[in-house]
């Protein structure tokens, strides 16, 4: 079955330029990690993006179209671009993409997880995926307002006030949370995650953009906003986080923002670990 990512992915691996530009409309906007680019902007990227880097090769993880509005989709891929087709470097991203009437691109969001990033050869497997131990069977789906609904929960009476019991509420027993810092897998290494943030980021706040859902399959686009007690940075980080929904409860998370620019620190990870 196609899906809205076959043209992109075509089209960059093909290394040109004018056949990817093609693929927006005049007023697309395309976002990287916060950073929005229109217009010409697009092609200027383009075009330097693969006279720097002409060997792109791509691998779809997944693609998800969205229930109540099927011109958008979210994706997670495995990208590797190589200079000179020898030397190749990996990266794995988050996707949100909009099609317009005409089937080209009108919105385009790509999320970095810049922790993921590696040197490998072109045809390497690409890296195993964490997953929970155990997944309970499809149930009826949220709805739309029910998901913000769990998503304002987890985040502004959960992790803002530093509330384990919940957070854990809304997560399955055997779920993860994975950033670019560290893998959370289940309830007690969750409670854990939840203290040590409390006490490393204050002000948490999250504003939702966008929401795709297929029914199991979330992504959900929202700014989350916090200060770092230690160093007194505040940031909002634009991120993609992308997971799966059973049972009410988060069982699969994976945050792709830009870490590098972020309040939350290696040292003291997404989730505040002591430094």
């Amino acid at each position: 079955m196609s899906c809205a990512f076959d043209p992109l992915i075509a089209a960059w691996q093909s290394g040109n330029a004018h056949s990817l530009t093609d693929l927006f409309t005049p007023t697309a906007r395309w976002t990287i990690d916060g950073e929005a680019l229109e217009a010409n902007e697009i092609a200027l990227t383009i075009g330097a993006s693969l006279e720097t880097r002409p060997h792109v090769h791509i691998t779809l993880r997944r693609a998800f179209q969205d229930l109540r509005d099927s011109a958008w989709w979210a994706g997670e891929w495995v990208l590797r671009s190589s200079v000179d087709g020898q030397a190749w470097d990996e990266i794995e991203q988050g996707l949100l993409l909009q099609t317009a009437p005409d089937g080209r691109i009108a919105t385009l969001r790509t999320h970095n997880d810049h922790g993921s990033v590696r040197q490998v050869s072109r045809d390497a497997p690409v890296r195993d995926e964490h997953w929970p131990k155990w997944l309970p069977p499809a149930s009826r789906p949220l709805d739309h307002d029910q998901i913000v609904a769990l998503q304002h929960r987890h985040v502004m009476s959960g992790w803002r006030t530093g509330s384990e019991d919940m957070v854990i509420s809304c997560h399955g027993e055997t779920g993860l949370i994975q950033t670019s810092f560290e893998l959370v897998r289940g309830h007690e290494q969750l409670r854990h995650s939840v203290r040590n943030y409390f006490a490393n980021y204050a002000d948490t706040h999250i504003d939702i953009h966008h929401i795709v859902f297929d029914g199991e399959w979330l992504a959900i686009n929202q700014t989350w906003r916090c200060t770092n007690r230690l160093t007194g940075v505040h940031a909002g980080d634009q991120d993609l986080n992308i997971g799966i929904i059973r049972e009410g409860k988060l069982w699969r998370w994976r945050e792709y923002y830009d870490s590098r620019k972020s309040a939350q620190t290696a040292e003291q990870t997404a989730f505040g670990k002591p430094s």
